[in-house]
């Protein structure tokens, strides 16, 4: 199993069984999922994309990681680094919790999972984003994205940043 350990968080890859129930209320949370696919997700739908995700490291060696703070296991997010359905592009995106916002571990798991991306070779890390979703651009390009396109996908314009 690949965790990645940063100052405050271990990073494991997604365990449906495990992660359900922490990622429940981040993952079915209107404000959070606001600019995140469909929106917020159904306890079926949750399911659904954890086991893609475990599956996905057992196809790809890629995948998500749930977010745990260290000090006491507690889940605040997740992130993943997967290849992009729709282009020939690895991607990075994360979830977390309204509680932990503004606290710094968004920025600590994504520079943690693009070190890893970069220590496999993986030369180029973009991010889809919806260009209302400030808070997520701020956080981007605080940590060395440049915004390089907007682009069409699955019937939507999102904002492509690259590192």
């Amino acid at each position: 199993m690949l965790v990645l350990t940063t100052q405050r968080l271990n990073l494991s890859p997604h365990d449906p069984a495990r992660d359900a129930a922490g990622l429940a209320p981040i993952l079915g949370d209107e404000e959070v999922m606001r600019h995140i696919g469909a929106g917020a997700m159904s306890t079926e739908a949750i399911a659904d994309y954890l086991q893609r995700h475990a599956d996905m490291w057992l196809n790809t060696g890629m995948g998500g990681w749930a977010r745990r703070r260290s000090e006491d296991d507690a889940v605040l997010g997740n992130i993943f680094l997967k290849p992009v359905r729709d282009l020939p592009e690895i991607e990075v995106g994360y979830t977390l919790g309204r509680q932990h916002w503004g606290q710094g571990y968004a920025r600590e798991a994504l520079t943690e999972v693009v070190r890893h991306g970069r220590g496999r070779g993986i030369d180029r890390i973009v991010a889809l984003v919806r260009p209302g979703n400030t808070r997520s651009i701020r956080l981007l390009l605080r940590c060395g994205f440049a915004l390089e396109a907007t682009v069409p996908i699955r019937e939507k314009l999102l904002e492509l940043y690259v590192i």
